[in-house]
């Protein structure tokens, strides 16, 4: 079966209302971006100019998220238009566990969050979204992970390219040294071995 076949499959299924609006997105968004990127731009514009609005809808929507990843994985575009600019300081807090552990989350380890220093973007690999570094004011001192300076990790959606905001969710490795390349150390940068996977962060607000 081919592409054009699986997407005409899962309108037919749209508009037989076998699937919620939520699941005909990511079902046709999971077909849309097996593609290389020129057939996913062109299916997409294809998409765009359908019959049938809510396929419309959700082209245009998607349309906005392939933009967002593109931009997410420039490292020019990043690091120029990103609010995250060397010396501005952030707060780290929060966490997966944070609410069923009443707002204690094992990785702050009693602290209500850690402040840090952000130091730059550094690339993690051709065609990935840059890393952040940053130098906590403390050393974080947790088994199996210890260091004075943090690797933050992050991701883009269909609001904003990464890094686009003052604040968003990051995983964040901690090491006692930063190193000169990320890239030839991604296996050990793996999300399984960060100390928090979807820890917040924020620029922290002048006093």
């Amino acid at each position: 079966m081919t592409t054009t076949e699986d997407i005409d499959r899962l309108i037919d299924a749209w508009e037989a209302g076998i699937f919620t609006s939520t699941e005909f997105q990511d079902k046709l968004m999971t077909v849309v971006w097996a593609l290389p990127a020129a057939e996913k731009r062109a299916a997409l514009q294809a998409l765009a100019a359908h019959l049938n609005e809510d396929v419309r809808q959700a082209a245009r929507e998607l349309q906005v998220f392939a933009r967002h990843e593109a931009l997410s994985r420039d490292f020019d575009y990043v690091r120029a238009n990103s609010p995250l600019r060397p010396g501005v300081r952030l707060e780290l807090f929060g966490g997966y566990d944070y609410y069923s552990t009443e707002g204690k989350p094992w990785w702050l380890n009693g602290h209500e969050c850690y402040r840090a220093i952000f130091l730059g973007f550094a690339s993690f690999g051709e065609n990935a979204i840059p890393a952040g570094l940053v130098e906590f004011d403390e050393a974080i001192d947790l088994p199996g992970h210890k260091g004075r300076f943090g690797v933050l990790r992050t991701s883009y959606d269909s609001h904003t390219f990464a890094w686009g905001e003052a604040e968003g969710v990051v995983a964040v490795h901690v090491r006692e040294a930063l190193p000169e390349d990320l890239a030839s150390i991604r296996s050990s940068l793996d999300l399984a071995l960060a100390a928090e996977t979807h820890a917040s962060y924020r620029v922290e607000q002048a006093s």
